[in-house]
């Protein structure tokens, strides 16, 4: 698990140095090494949680399956050392994984508006937004029960997103994860935005993350671990 996510990692972030045509390949591998070396130090007390070793396995693999479907870029290098240095100083949080994933899709471009119904554009204010699972989209209520209609015997029907949710959403594509985290996001709504993100990124690697799956099942993880 760690082993995978230290090489992901150094290859991530030679190729976030490989531009920099003024240093000689030495250089561009020394610079690689001591930066790795300093995030690896960070992740070593890791691991023996549990928890914190699915939480960084999970960044691993989502980071691995786009990069299939887009260049390795600097942000998405950056984002997953902040997410693994907030997990290494704060512990596992749904508020960072929220962060981590709502960025990834941002960054891939797949992400929607957290604030207006994608079909007739009205704010959702105080109100939930409604979401079909995998899809970038949210429908305010009025626009929900009529693709609700639209999709009958489809099998397909919005799931809501509360607007505890969104907010928190919207809180982590506007500022900082500290600042974020200093907001002390509600563990339900980190989760259900989390969701979202995770949902809409399994739809464009089409496959399901194995790690998101033990994430939702600890104890029975847990449990496997130790037989």
């Amino acid at each position: 698990m760690f082993r995978n996510l230290s090489l992901l990692c150094v290859l991530l972030l030679t190729s976030s140095q490989s531009g920099a045509q003024e240093k000689s390949p030495a250089d561009q591998f020394q610079s690689v090494y001591r930066e790795w070396n300093a995030v690896e130090k960070q992740l070593t007390d890791l691991q023996n949680d549990y928890q914190a070793g699915i939480y960084l396995a999970l960044l691993s693999e989502i980071t691995e399956g786009i990069l299939g479907e887009r260049e390795v870029a600097d942000p998405q290098f950056r984002l997953l050392l902040l997410a693994a240095r907030a997990i290494r100083t704060n512990g596992p949080s749904p508020a960072i994984l929220a962060y981590f994933s709502l960025w990834t899709v941002r960054l891939g471009g797949w992400l929607g508006s957290l604030d207006h119904c994608a079909q007739c554009g009205r704010s959702f204010e105080q109100e939930p937004g409604y979401v079909s699972p995998g899809s970038s989209e949210l429908f305010c209520e009025k626009c929900r029960a009529a693709e609700n209609r639209s999709s009958f015997g489809s099998g397909k029907r919005l799931e809501p997103i509360s607007q505890v949710a969104l907010s928190i959403g919207r809180v982590a594509l506007s500022g900082t994860l500290e600042r974020l985290l200093r907001s002390n996001p509600s563990l339900s709504g980190s989760h259900e935005i989390s969701s979202y993100a995770l949902n809409i990124l399994e739809q464009h690697m089409e496959r399901k993350l194995t790690s998101r799956q033990m994430l939702e099942a600890p104890k029975s993880g847990e449990s496997n671990l130790k037989n």
